[in-house]
């Protein structure tokens, strides 16, 4: 039986580490947000961050995952979820389109 895809979220790089490094070898196809994951200093965070893209967990962004959800902008109807999904978010891509 093919094993769910899994988004490990956690502002706290070694949890979301651990997590998403059991998930890789109980099967799992694990995604965490790059850009959620926290550090104490930005060589830790870089670590973290290599260890997971080596276990094979993928690696990703809130703005990306995001659009992979809509993934066609003929969804009409899940185009004002994911705008706003966007603006809650602090994506730079809307910030940019603000200005």
């Amino acid at each position: 039986m093919e094993k769910a895809n899994i988004l490990v979220v956690d502002d706290d790089k070694e949890i979301a580490e651990l997590v998403g490094i059991h998930l890789r070898e109980e099967g799992y196809e694990v995604y965490t947000i790059v850009d959620a994951v926290g550090g104490t200093s930005e060589v830790a965070h870089e670590i973290a961050l290599r260890r997971m893209e080596q276990a094979g967990v993928r690696l990703t962004s809130v703005t990306q995952y995001i659009c992979e959800l809509q993934r066609d902008w003929e969804r009409k109807e899940t185009v004002p979820v994911f705008v706003q999904g966007l603006l809650d978010n602090g994506s730079f891509f809307v910030e940019t389109l603000k200005e």
